[in-house]
């Protein structure tokens, strides 16, 4: 499933307040140009990208795609860019 939400992020000051996730995340941009967070509950895997897309993958079903944005929904709008 993809999202679109404004962009752009900053996907490094995304971590930094969400250390306790630590094990959960992985930035590596010389990698790979996402951030890749790993759900615990729901169990699946979302793709960040500066961009404001958002892709989440792993999904048994409808509703844990619909957990799993409400999830991630509010944290991402706290590290919008501004202008």
């Amino acid at each position: 499933v993809l999202v679109m939400l404004p962009p752009p992020f900053s996907l490094h000051s995304l971590i930094l307040p969400n250390i306790q996730l630590f094990f959960f995340l992985l930035l590596v941009p010389e990698l790979f140009p996402g951030l890749i967070y790993r759900m615990a509950d729901p169990s699946v895997v979302l793709l960040i990208f500066v961009s404001g897309k958002i892709v989440i993958t792993g999904a048994k079903r409808r509703d844990d795609i619909v957990r799993a944005f409400g999830n991630i929904y509010s944290i991402v709008q706290q590290f919008k860019k501004s202008g």
